[in-house]
């Protein structure tokens, strides 16, 4: 078979996404024919990485470009990419470039963090179940097949000697054709509307984020399986969640989803597998997802705030370390040593980001989230650590004040950050 053109070599393909775990990296993907093809890079803007792309596969189609992410936490096979327009059709596709990378599922989110598509390892099985009849006879499974007549030839083959049409059947007694009847538009337009009530939710909330997306993730993912009663608790689960945790609301935040029997949120009429209940009671789970450890800390509206001042810090040396790295590569274009730029800043810039990392992010959220006042002073204090060794980074590496005065884009990491820690030290407590 062919090797698949993948747009990058396989093992720095993966030694990206395994970076990825600790941050997001860059990334591009297209159409080349009937394969997508993917690019990675740490320093160059989204964009540029799509052009490079682009000019490597001249009649590529559908070029997408943002950021994929592994979370080794929640699930380590699986790549999250968040692009800047839809790309449906290309999770599976996506799925084969990354074989041999030893990330198996693909998961495409939009910007607004709206799931576009979700592919698991289930697919690549029926893709292998697809491509069974190619394998020798004796390797395939045996089928009992009962004796045909000379006028025979076109009926459905039997097992055990009984027809394939009635063995086709469910436990009710009803061909399986009508138990796959599923329609998904409703609870996909239904959906829709959450999504659009979550995104306000979220901005007026920064702190329900990652509970609301998580359901929202759950409830594509449901429906895309294709089973009703799993879909609807999950669909049913984010309506809930956006209801209970903002006392006072009424059944209205579904008001943007195409109502039916299953439109209002609480108990679903055909109920999980298990016979759990999607409920709108205080004790229901859902809600109690969307606050896992009880009330916020009194000051969690200011940490919130500080988290997104140093995200939103770093995001800006992040890129505007990219836009030098553009402008080398344009002014060194041509003088045959593009690769040796590229290995100088992997080697001497992305340590400057490694060390610092998003760790901060990540321990001002568990200071927000914590109810406990001894738990909360502790983490309090890990969180001063972290930034004064960020800010003890800042003033021995030497690296930083060379970048921050280099003739090609003008830089201020130092003034930037040190003024960013300054004033977190004084919110975080």
């Amino acid at each position: 078979m062919a090797e698949v053109e993948r747009g990058m070599d396989v093992a720095e393909m993966k030694r990206l996404l395994t970076k990825s775990k600790s941050e997001p990296v860059n990334a591009a993907v297209g159409l080349d024919g009937k394969n997508a093809v993917m690019m990675l890079h740490k320093m160059k803007q989204p964009k540029a990485v799509s052009k490079e792309l682009e000019g490597k596969f001249k009649g590529m189609k559908n070029p997408r470009w943002g950021t994929a992410f592994v979370d080794i936490d929640d699930d380590p096979k699986l790549v999250i990419l968040t692009l800047n327009k839809t790309a449906s059709g290309m999770g599976n596709k996506l799925k084969k470039t990354l074989k041999g990378t030893g990330f198996s599922k693909v998961r495409i989110k939009l910007e607004d963090g709206t799931i576009d598509e979700d592919v698991g390892e289930e697919d690549e099985e029926e893709e292998e179940n697809d491509a069974q009849p190619n394998r020798p006879p004796q390797e395939q499974e045996p089928q009992p097949v009962a004796a045909k007549g000379p006028n025979d030839e076109g009926s459905a083959q039997t097992q055990g000697g009984t027809p394939a049409s009635e063995t086709a059947q469910n436990e009710t007694g009803q061909p399986e054709q009508e138990a796959e009847q599923f329609d998904p538009s409703a609870l996909t337009q239904r959906l829709t509307g959450l999504v659009k009530t979550m995104m306000q939710v979220i901005k007026d909330d920064p702190s329900r984020a990652d509970v609301l997306k998580d359901l929202a993730t759950k409830a594509q993912a449901a429906i895309k399986a294709g089973t009703e009663n799993d879909a609807t608790a999950a669909v049913d689960a984010l309506a809930s969640s956006l209801m209970n945790g903002r006392p006072g609301e009424t059944n209205d935040v579904d008001a943007n989803a195409q109502s039916g029997p299953t439109a209002q949120p609480g108990p679903t009429a055909q109920g999980t597998p298990n016979g759990a209940e999607a409920s709108n009671t205080p004790n229901d789970a859902s809600t109690a997802a969307a606050k896992p450890n009880g009330a916020a800390a009194p000051n969690a509206a200011v940490l919130q705030k500080s988290r997104a001042a140093w995200v939103a810090a770093r995001k800006r040396i992040e890129d505007e370390i990219g836009k030098l790295h553009e402008a080398m590569s344009k002014h060194y274009d041509g003088h045959g040593f593009g690769a040796d730029l590229d290995k100088v800043f992997q080697s001497k810039v992305e340590p400057i980001l490694s060390s610092l990392d998003h760790s901060l992010a990540s321990k001002l959220d568990e200071v927000g989230k914590s109810t406990d006042p001894a738990q909360h002073q502790k983490l309090v204090g890990e969180a001063k650590g972290i930034i004064l060794q960020y800010e003890n980074f800042l003033a021995n590496d030497s690296l930083i004040p060379q970048l921050d005065s280099n003739p090609f884009v003008p830089l201020q990491i130092q003034k930037t950050l040190t003024a960013t820690l300054e004033a977190l030290k004084k919110s975080v407590r």
